[in-house]
Order: structure tokens, then C-alpha cells, then sequence
């Protein structure tokens, strides 16, 4: 996505694209604090924090 950096594993690479996504879209932080939350039981990260809530907006 134009305009937007582009973030992995929180890490800020120098590219002129970022991800489209939730948030800053990091796929890799996405993916570890999900199977933490699911290893604990708790459900996944969009359960705990809905995109479509105006308090997890950007």
C-alpha cells in the first residue's frame, strides 16, 4: 500500500510499499501472538480486538 511502511516481526524495512491490512498489517506479529492466545485458551487476536471496533482503529 502506497504511503504506508511496511513492518515485519515489528522490524520497519525500507520499502515504498507497506502491507494492506488491520492495523500496520504485520503478518509475523499476527501469527505469534495468535498462537500464543490460542495456546492459552484465550481465542485468536480478532475475537479480543475486532477490526470493525472504533476503539482498535488506527
Amino acid at each position: 500500500m502506497p504511503g504506508r511502511p511496511l513492518v515485519l516481526g515489528g522490524v520497519r524495512i525500507e520499502h515504498p510499499t507497506g502491507l494492506d491490512g488491520h492495523s500496520d498489517a504485520d503478518v509475523l506479529t499476527r501469527a505469534v501472538i495468535d498462537a500464543l492466545l490460542g495456546a492459552a485458551g484465550l481465542g485468536d487476536i480478532g475475537t479480543l480486538f475486532p477490526a470493525d471496533d472504533p476503539r482498535y482503529m488506527n
